[in-house]
């Protein structure tokens, strides 16, 4: 009976620790398909990222209104001409802009314009970090675009 009491503790003490030990939330990466060479398209952000803390920042009714472009960050992408060009919606305001991508996977965004009026903090954000565009990775159904030497992201779906 002893020995019993003492394995039951001791399988209730490992569960209880197992338990106990809150799993860290990774983000997902994105992976990259090195056959894709353009980010022509319209996207939707899903999330900021803050890669040295593993954060993620995801769109809910704190930080946006739906009832503006249901509370969505979209941007399209043309790249039919050498330097490609931006148009987009960040919830309440429109922006554009143009960008050029080069090798191996870097994006620089030039002559980005868009207002910030009465926009809510998941434009805000966009708004703040886009600009910083420096390195993206892409699929057929994902982009993610990192800023600040690669320790920020902000990641789309395709529309």
């Amino acid at each position: 009976m002893k020995n019993f009491k003492l394995s039951f503790i001791a399988t209730l003490t490992i569960l209880t620790v197992i338990c106990g030990c809150a799993k860290e939330k990774s983000i997902q990466t994105i992976n990259d398909d090195k056959n894709i060479t353009t980010i022509a398209g319209t996207w939707k952000v899903v999330s900021y990222d803050d890669l040295t803390n593993n954060t993620q920042i995801t769109k809910d009714t704190s930080n946006t209104w739906t009832n503006f472009n249901n509370g969505d960050v979209t941007i399209t992408f043309q790249d039919t001409l050498a330097t490609g060009l931006i148009h987009g919606q960040t919830v309440t305001n429109g922006v554009s802009g143009n960008y050029i991508l080069s090798n191996p996977r870097k994006i620089m965004i030039e002559n980005f314009m868009g207002t910030e009026i009465n926009q809510p903090v998941w434009a805000n954000l966009f708004s703040e970090n886009f600009p910083k565009s420096e390195e993206y990775s892409v699929n057929n159904t994902q982009l993610r675009i990192f800023y600040n030497s690669n320790m920020n992201s902000i990641t789309f779906e395709k529309k």
